[in-house]
């Protein structure tokens, strides 16, 4: 993709799907990439992506469906983090009328220690005493006739939500959709919610593909 070096990732990914004909729809179907991670890289949302190791992996099955290179995709995409890096102290925000007052580094230092001391002491009783939460639309024995299937559900806020090891993205309220691409015959999801202080939760949900077998009937 040496084509696309002076290019932003959004721009060499555009003309990647340009010059094969693939829409976003498209581009989800051959790669397994949900159509909402494709739209954050093409309108360039990146702060709303998950973890770099998954955005790595996302690019690498996208630049194979598009016959590019995948890392090349992925250093166009480090070269926005780079800039930010770049832009050094001087390209400061504007001075935010709403901050509070600066307070002395000992009088600051203090009063850090002390929050932590009571944040550790709290923790236990906060993180022990709370429930996981998880709600989804996969009910016992559920039985499809198609290959996917649009996974929707709730967690809580802020939890880490995990399917057979791949990051699903939560919205500001833990809501989530993320469509399955689903083998005939039973597909085992194994959901997993970390949570910072908390051992792992893990609940599993069972899908049955249903291949129809019906013939055409003959004339």
């Amino acid at each position: 993709m040496d084509q696309y070096d002076d290019k932003t990732l959004a721009e060499a990914l555009a003309e990647a799907m340009r010059l094969k004909g693939f829409t976003v729809s498209k581009l989800a179907e051959m790669t397994g990439v949900a159509e909402r991670i494709i739209e954050l890289f093409l309108a360039e949302r990146f702060e709303d992506l998950p973890p770099s190791p998954y955005v790595h992996g996302y690019l690498l099955k996208i630049g194979e469906s598009l016959g590019a290179d995948g890392n090349a995709l992925w250093n166009a995409y480090g070269k926005f983090h780079r800039e930010i890096r770049r832009a050094g102290h001087r390209d400061t925000l504007p001075e935010n009328r709403f901050a509070l007052p600066k307070i002395p580094r000992k009088l600051a230092i203090g009063a850090l220690l002390a929050l932590l001391a009571a944040g550790l002491a709290g923790a236990r009783l906060f993180f022990g005493g709370s429930s996981f939460m998880l709600e989804m639309n996969i009910p016992e024995n559920l039985v499809v006739a198609t290959s996917t299937y649009l996974l929707e559900g709730h967690a809580r806020p802020g939890d880490q939500l995990t399917v057979n090891g791949a990051l699903i993205v939560l919205e500001d309220d833990g809501a989530f959709a993320e469509e399955l691409n689903l083998v005939p015959g039973f597909n085992t999801l194994r959901f997993v919610i970390t949570r910072p202080l908390e051992r792992a939760r893990e609940s599993v949900r069972k899908i049955f593909y249903q291949v129809s077998t019906t013939t055409p009937a003959a004339f």
